[in-house]
């Protein structure tokens, strides 16, 4: 006998006012724009965090080189007591989170780390995604898969779910808050204009668009 299925869709329980989404269009981080858009990128997240200056603050980078270029921005313009904490690799993803984790200014430049982290309350009070997560075209299967029939919609679909799941990060309660900012102008461009009817009605209630004046 074939199993019966059905769709069922129920809103998030975490208020909207407790895990804003701001949405900053600084710059388009495609990898030919590397050079305009980094710098850009580094003062972005250089006023994110002198306007949370005793936070813990997650930002996802996406690649392990913009990590590095914003690690030795950061750490020569922050004028606040935020300790930047970023890791190379695999080898030592733990024990950059467990610093981030211990010092209450810690600011953590992640690659990596869209899913499979836990950081309730203080650990995590903003979170900054500066590039949309598209699928790395360079793998492969993602190359095969975004050829085949339906590839390029399935390609979106990755790309949202791992969207979602970046801001939820620092928002693991009812009782918590976490803000997030989205920098990349791919988000509005590509994703927002295009896309808006793939995102969870639940995360886009959260979005502020807006009345939004530029972070630089």
């Amino acid at each position: 006998m074939p199993y019966k299925t059905a769709l069922v869709k129920v809103p998030s329980t975490f208020p909207p006012s407790s895990r804003p989404i701001y949405i900053y269009p600084t710059a388009s981080m495609s990898h030919r724009n590397k050079e305009q858009a980094y710098p850009l990128m580094a003062t972005a997240v250089q006023s994110i965090l002198q306007r949370h200056p005793n936070d813990r603050i997650l930002v996802h980078t996406v690649s392990y080189d913009l990590t590095r270029y914003l690690d030795d921005r950061l750490r020569q313009s922050d004028p606040g007591d935020h300790l930047i904490v970023s890791y190379t690799g695999p080898s030592d993803r733990d024990y950059a989170i467990r610093t981030y984790t211990g010092n209450p200014g810690g600011v953590l430049l992640a690659p990596s780390l869209d899913r499979g982290l836990d950081l309730p309350d203080d650990d995590c009070r903003v979170i900054v995604v500066c590039k949309v997560p598209y699928p790395n075209l360079g793998d492969k299967q993602v190359n095969a898969r975004i050829h085949s029939k339906g590839g390029e919609l399935w390609y979106i679909v990755q790309t949202i779910r791992s969207l979602v799941q970046m801001t939820g990060r620092g928002m693991r309660s009812e009782s918590d808050y976490c803000a997030s900012y989205i920098l990349d102008t791919q988000f509005i461009n590509s994703i927002y204009r295009k896309y808006r009817h793939l995102l969870p009605s639940w995360w886009k209630e959260a979005l502020i668009t807006q009345g939004l004046g530029k972070l630089i």
